[in-house]
């Protein structure tokens, strides 16, 4: 903005994140543009505190279409709702959604959604009640349930992930370092698992040529070698999946597509092909009735970049007393278009006691003296993130 000789000095950072708001509460605010084609994506981050947020996005499928691949970006997506939630059950999910279809005046074609059990009740019954709305199970926890059914089933799986735990802690701070398994994540490490298989399948490769220190404390892998290579071959068939339900979206004839595919990846054993088996079926299922000229979104991953980088912006800050804080309206901000023009609306239209009175509503906190107490403690903590 300096170069362009909009502002002559630094603002504070208090200043930023209150501009930032702005463009967030304007975007989220602003009326949609009606008519048919938009597909919502949902889904909740959670953080610290007794709060969750479940965040509704939309994305017009004509939006998608026109650039010939349905893989979508932030800027693709138009946001819909953020609502934090205390309790989150069917009940409250079908709630919010039934509210967010009276703010914004339409229900969307498709809901694409992950199988969490409060998510999926509540979805299940939105639809019922919007007979025109699809739900649509999201391409890539589809993909990380299945995964997860086979290996906890599996002990050397158990084998795997606990002796990268303890190789891990052995290289990290070696010389070695460079050598040390990829960092497993407690909560979703299904969707993650591509990263910790081929570190092994690496290390197995690479076996004879690796410093002699390493080959101890990789040698426990030499028993896995066969498993490994066989769970080399599922993630080789999860992306694949995910890949093209990304670019091209659920269909009828997209089970066809997929097969064609994995079967030139020419992976034989009897369960490699039930895994086959069960991801063409869940692709067919899906896209059963749609042409492809109509096709929809088949996957929420853009969420999961958008929560990732909420959670990185806000970093271990707690925020406020309710885990989640006012930067959740930075979530709105990241996504859509950017301009100029959207810029001067948010900062004419938008007033710092509209962020307020949002922030009221959205937590149901009228109570200002904890705001007041907490208000000095939040703007030091987010200045040293920004």
């Amino acid at each position: 903005m300096a170069s362009h000789q909009k502002i002559d000095r630094a603002p504070s950072a208090e200043t930023l994140i209150q501009w930032d708001l702005k463009i967030g509460l304007y975007k989220l605010e602003r009326p949609k543009p009606p008519g048919g084609g938009w597909i919502w994506m949902a889904d909740h981050v959670i953080r610290l505190g007794v709060y969750k947020c479940f965040v509704i996005v939309g994305v017009r499928m004509a939006t998608l279409m026109a650039k010939k691949d349905l893989t979508i970006a932030l800027e693709d997506l138009e946001p819909m709702a953020l609502l934090p939630m205390e309790t989150s059950n069917g009940t409250e999910v079908v709630r919010k959604l039934e509210e967010t279809v009276q703010k914004v005046g339409f229900s969307p074609d498709a809901l694409v959604i992950d199988h969490g059990s409060d998510l999926y009740a509540g979805a299940r019954l939105f639809c019922e009640n919007h007979p025109g709305t699809r739900l649509k199970y999201d391409v890539c926890h589809k993909v990380a349930c299945e995964l997860k059914k086979r290996l906890n089933k599996n002990p050397l799986w158990e084998e795997m992930t606990s002796g990268a735990v303890q190789t891990k802690k052995a290289l990290s701070l070696s010389k070695f370092a460079k050598f040390a398994p990829p960092q497993q994540r407690s909560k979703a490490r299904y969707m993650n698992l591509d990263s910790l298989v081929k570190w092994g399948c690496t290390m197995l490769n690479e076996y004879v040529t690796l410093p002699e220190e390493v080959q101890r404390k990789v040698s426990w892998l030499m028993p896995l070698k066969r498993e490994i290579r066989k769970w080399q071959g599922w993630v080789q068939i999860g992306q694949v999946t995910r890949d093209l339900i990304r670019r091209e979206g659920f269909y009828d004839g997209a089970d066809e597509v997929l097969m064609d595919k994995l079967i030139k990846i020419g992976l034989t054993s009897e369960e490699t092909e039930e895994f086959t088996e069960e991801l063409v079926d869940y692709v067919r299922s899906e896209g059963e009735g749609i042409h492809r000229d109509n096709r929809l979104v088949g996957t929420t991953e853009v969420l999961e970049g958008l929560f990732g980088g909420y959670k990185r912006m806000v970093g271990e800050n707690k925020m406020s007393l309710n885990g989640l804080g006012r930067l959740i309206l930075c979530m709105s901000s990241r996504i859509g278009e950017f301009s100029e023009e959207l810029v001067h609306k948010a900062m004419t239209n938008v007033k710092c006691k509209d962020i307020d009175a949002w922030l009221d509503r959205a937590f149901m906190k009228n109570d200002k003296k904890i705001l007041e107490q907490n208000q000095e403690q939040l703007c030091r903590e987010e200045a040293c993130n920004f």
